[in-house]
């Protein structure tokens, strides 16, 4: 099978793809996370691959597969050399117009000797690796008949032929009165060679000399192009040669290594994201997306808390769940500030991540084929509708329900907080009704016990520490809630329960 692409994927393996971002992205933080991803490789116009979730499994496990490749060090440091070549070539190929004569040409046969020699490494590193993915496997293949082709071996061949006859060559250059002039070097001292030598104790210049052709700005004054000129005018037949080749072969990049080049931006720049977040321990797995909501995940957490809290030396405490085959909803409950939406925040990261292909918080991980996030977060009244804040968040929810599917994830966070109790309880009992027969996966964080013992529903409670009821561990446990149980704790800490309060009346 020829080469594709490495992204495995065709328009219509596509959910429809956002230009902007989605609604949920804002209550799930995962603007933050993208941007973090996107933000060094700002002229790879990514993000449109990190908005658009894949609905064909078959591609969410093309993409895993070259993920699960890229674990090897040696090849994820191979392909981000061979990257990094590239952006010089391509970066060196814009700036030609912008400079002189004969320095333009020069700057050409290094890009293109550049380019040459980045993807022979990389082909004989292929030929080393042990690779599995469809992906990286059919480019390995296209690169090693693209390398063996006449007309490359030839282009390479001749490229190189020039630069040994320009390297060769040997002049005078005489500075004086103001003039400077340029001869054939007829014997006599070789001032370079002593010039090198002088300097040679300072470092490995001489040594690694020919690596730094390419410069990182065109470098050169117009003295400096007057004289290379004048060389040009002594030697004609060489630099005639030169500028024959720009001429003749001005579009040397391949289109198929192009695109190799620009795909592989997706994974290097998610590799590199979460690279920080596991040299401190924590998990990354490439999860088993299915039809099934049966969903778990060990060791997860919000992927955007853990970033800012990596980047601070700080610990990310992680947590589990899982669904079994009667239950469709979360309802996690527990004192506040106690980790209850950061849980579903992650809830909610992990399934759109996996649906991107790439891996997932979490030491393993099962999740389910989604067609649609949908998220109700608390927010403040908008003056401008002229609703009640319970009369917009039932707006919102309704809307939730009537867009959503059997195959959508629903996350509400903290709603009715305006209601009364008994509005609260009846209101939220329709709400998770709704749900369970629509079928929908869903996570509802709320204050309301009650919600906890009602139909296809499962109980999750944020901790606290036994010791200290006012200290949160920030883990979520499955058991049933009683937010008495958290009342107890307090009471029990401060002497407040009604048998020590009849133990200091006595």
């Amino acid at each position: 099978m020829g080469f594709k692409g490495l992204l495995g994927t065709s328009e219509e393996n596509y959910y429809e793809g956002h230009m902007s971002e989605p609604d949920f992205f804002a209550d799930l933080n995962l603007s933050l996370v993208i941007s973090g991803i996107i933000k060094p490789f700002e002229k790879f116009n990514l993000k449109s691959l990190f908005l658009s979730p894949l609905k064909d499994i078959d591609a969410i496990e093309f993409r895993q597969a070259v993920f699960r490749d890229l674990e090897n060090d040696e090849l994820f440091g191979i392909l981000k050399k061979f990257s990094l070549n590239m952006k010089t070539v391509i970066g060196h190929l814009s700036t030609l117009e912008k400079l002189y004569e004969y320095q333009r040409e020069g700057w050409y046969l290094d890009a293109l000797l550049l380019y040459s020699s980045s993807i022979k490494n990389l082909s004989n590193a292929f030929s080393k690796l042990k690779l599995e993915s469809a992906g990286l496997v059919s480019f390995r293949d296209f690169l090693l008949d693209y390398i063996n082709s006449i007309a490359y071996k030839t282009l390479v061949q001749t490229a190189q032929e020039i630069r040994d006859n320009i390297s060769d060559l040997e002049f005078l250059m005489v500075i004086g009165n103001g003039k400077i002039t340029v001869s054939g070097f007829s014997g006599g001292e070789d001032y370079s060679k002593k010039i090198i030598d002088s300097f040679e104790r300072f470092g490995d210049y001489a040594t690694h000399k020919e690596s730094l052709r390419i410069k990182e700005n065109d470098g050169m004054s117009h003295v400096e192009a007057a004289v290379l000129a004048l060389v040009a005018k002594k030697f004609p037949e060489p630099f005639k040669k030169l500028k024959d080749f720009y001429e003749s072969y001005k579009s040397f990049l391949n289109a198929t290594i192009l695109n190799f080049y620009y795909d592989l931006q997706f994974y290097i720049s998610y590799c590199d994201f979460i690279r920080p977040m596991k040299s401190m321990g924590l998990h990354f797995t490439l999860p088993q997306i299915s039809h099934s909501k049966n969903v778990m995940a060990k060791e997860t957490f919000d992927i955007a808390l853990a970033s800012k809290l990596t980047s601070e030396k700080k610990e990310t405490i992680t947590n589990n769940f899982y669904l079994s085959e009667e239950e469709n909803i979360i309802v996690v409950t527990g004192p506040n500030n106690g980790g209850k939406t950061t849980f579903a925040r992650t809830f909610g990261q992990l399934h759109f991540l996996g649906l991107l292909g790439v891996p997932v918080p979490g030491a393993c991980a099962k999740l389910f084929l989604f067609d649609g996030i949908y998220t109700h977060f608390e927010r403040s009244e908008d003056l401008e509708n002229l609703r009640s804040k319970l009369e917009d968040d039932l707006h919102r929810i309704k809307e939730i329900l009537s867009q959503s599917t059997s195959n959508s994830i629903i996350i509400i966070n903290e709603m009715l907080s305006s209601a009364s109790v008994m509005d609260a309880v009846s209101i939220g009992t329709k709400i998770i009704e709704a749900v369970r027969v629509k079928g929908s996966l869903c996570v509802y964080v709320t204050f309301i016990d009650q919600l906890t013992r009602l139909k296809g529903t499962l109980s999750m409670v944020s901790q606290v520490d036994p010791d200290d009821p006012a200290i949160r561990t920030f883990k979520i446990l499955r058991q049933e809630s009683n937010g008495l149980a958290y009342a107890r704790a307090l009471a029990e800490k401060y002497g407040l329960t009604y048998e020590r309060i009849l133990e200091r009346i006595k």
